[in-house]
């Protein structure tokens, strides 16, 4: 594992997040009529667990936090080792 000071002048390199509300299910007929303002039903609610992912791997387990007017992710727990 490297060391924060071997791997430090990395740090302005940018990393694609992935985070998943939820996997899903639409029929093709659904699909095809989404459009800009429609609305897909998400069960997960605000102080639900949800996986952060680099790369399509796991880094860390984050929780939903409603914020000012918008959704965010609060980091729960980072998995070991980074």
């Amino acid at each position: 594992m490297a060391s924060l000071e071997q791997i430090g002048h990395l740090g302005g390199v940018p990393l694609t997040i992935d985070i998943s509300l939820d996997c899903g299910m639409l029929a093709v007929g659904r699909v095809l009529d989404l459009k800009a303002g429609s609305v897909i039903r998400c069960p997960r609610a605000a102080g639900d667990n949800l996986d952060v992912r680099i790369g399509g791997r796991v880094i860390a387990l984050g929780e939903i936090v409603p914020l000012e007017g918008m959704t965010g992710v609060r980091i729960a727990h980072v998995m070991e080792p980074l």
